[in-house]
């Protein structure tokens, strides 16, 4: 099939689940659109299990994101945006995907798709324990100190939210490594380091979102949010650097997927 016929068909595949995607809620308009050119080059360029990873990424913290949607709300969290992705959280978790899958069609080789499963471990382990971390009953305690911190606070970890990151890394890793789709056929020990690789970027998004992500207070209720507005009033940046929003510390969880993904391929000879 020539790469022409693999992007229209890619196209055509995705826009069909963007489009119902859209109508679910699962994204915005901006975000369903970025998100159809996202799926159609790594559909398109990489391949069916390419595309099956990706997808099991989106439904599956589509779906986490819509359970107990309610306490979520009633909660108030301070976060910046809601449960529908935009363009700029479809590409926190997809720039790197689109630069590794064009990689592997420039060079077709196994560590582009270590690499980008180990990505999608990443992203994946971080919105689970997102998702589900924030219904934890237990204490949310900060990942510097382990201090109480409110519910929703970047940087805050719990078991559940934790074990929820760690069950996603490695539904990414089995499905990535033992799908009869699978690109190319890599060792099983391989699913173990490619969870590893990608819990431990989710570690790294937490310690970023607990040390240089910006957090501002509100002058009228005095809440901490990631908002910049807040109470219909502007709010004053509390910690961390203005320019390091929820996006930017999930892009960052991304390079870290690929990183780790690299140094345990250098380190074991998967294929």
């Amino acid at each position: 099939m020539t790469p022409t016929l693999s992007l229209l068909l890619g196209f055509l595949v995705t826009g069909v689940i963007v489009f119902y995607s859209y109508k679910l809620r699962f994204l915005t308009f901006s975000g369903a659109i970025t998100s159809a050119v996202v799926g159609t080059v790594v559909l398109g360029l990489g391949g069916l299990n390419w595309g099956i990873v990706l997808l099991w990424f989106f439904f599956s913290s589509s779906l986490l994101s819509k359970i107990d949607k309610k306490e979520k709300n009633r909660l108030s969290l301070p976060w910046a945006k809601g449960d529908r992705r935009d363009t700029w959280q479809v590409l926190a978790n997809g720039a790197v995907v689109l630069l590794l899958v064009i990689c592997h069609k420039i060079s077709p080789e196994p560590i582009w798709y270590i690499l980008f499963i180990s990505t999608m471990a990443a992203v994946t382990a971080d919105t689970w324990g997102t998702e589900m971390g924030v219904l934890s009953k237990s204490s949310v305690r900060s990942i510097l100190n382990f201090r109480k911190v409110p519910k929703g606070t970047s940087g805050g970890i719990t078991l559940l939210g934790s074990s929820a990151s760690l069950l996603g890394s490695t539904s990414v890793a089995l499905l990535g490594i033992l799908s009869p789709f699978a690109t190319y056929e890599i060792k099983p020990q391989a699913i173990f380091l490619v969870t590893l690789a990608g819990f431990s970027a989710s570690l790294i998004d937490s310690i970023a979102g607990a040390t240089i992500q910006s957090r501002y207070v509100c002058p009228v209720c005095s809440d901490l949010t990631e908002s910049k507005v807040h109470c219909n009033q502007k709010t004053s940046l509390k910690s961390g650097l203005k320019f390091v929003n929820n996006d930017l510390v999930n892009l960052i969880c991304s390079v870290f997927g690929a990183l780790f993904g690299y140094i345990f391929f250098s380190c074991q000879n998967f294929s």
